[in-house]
């Protein structure tokens, strides 16, 4: 069976010349597509090894701020918003971002085990997916 792949920036992909290696193998390091009902975005919020740069949140904010279209919203990132490559004021923001556009699902990577569940106890979701070398995986179903 053929399935198409989707790809987020993490910060290993970041070091040395990476981001220019990404860019021309999978295309821009921010972007989205509709499925349906539901929006995928993919944002890069790479800090350290991008020389401490922001990351783009007015793109994100631009991505996620119609509520109306999609019953959906889903937001790929590779480092979740609790990391300590997060300062306070990122994490607020995209917690924020997360809240006040309704996310139904943020999905993150980078940190070694997995974790699903309402971190910031605010009522969303947030799954981790853990190191391969684990064998975690997850299918998400959307309805």
């Amino acid at each position: 069976m053929n399935h198409p792949y989707f790809t987020v920036i993490g910060n290993h992909d970041c070091l040395a010349n990476g981001l220019g290696i990404y860019i021309n193998m999978y295309g821009v390091d921010n972007y989205s597509f509709t499925y349906k009902n539901s929006k995928f975005i993919f944002f890069n919020n790479i800090i350290w090894e991008l020389g401490y740069k922001e990351p783009d949140f007015f793109w994100l904010q631009s991505e996620i701020e119609d509520t109306t279209t999609y019953e959906h919203i889903f937001v790929v990132a590779h480092i979740p918003p609790w990391s300590d490559q997060f300062t306070p004021v990122y994490s607020k923001l995209f917690e924020h971002f997360i809240l006040t556009y309704n996310v139904s699902l943020s999905i993150h990577g980078h940190h070694l085990d997995h974790y699903f569940g309402c971190f910031f106890n605010d009522e969303k979701d947030y799954l981790v997916i853990g190191v391969v070398d684990k064998r975690y995986y997850c299918t998400v179903t959307v309805f």
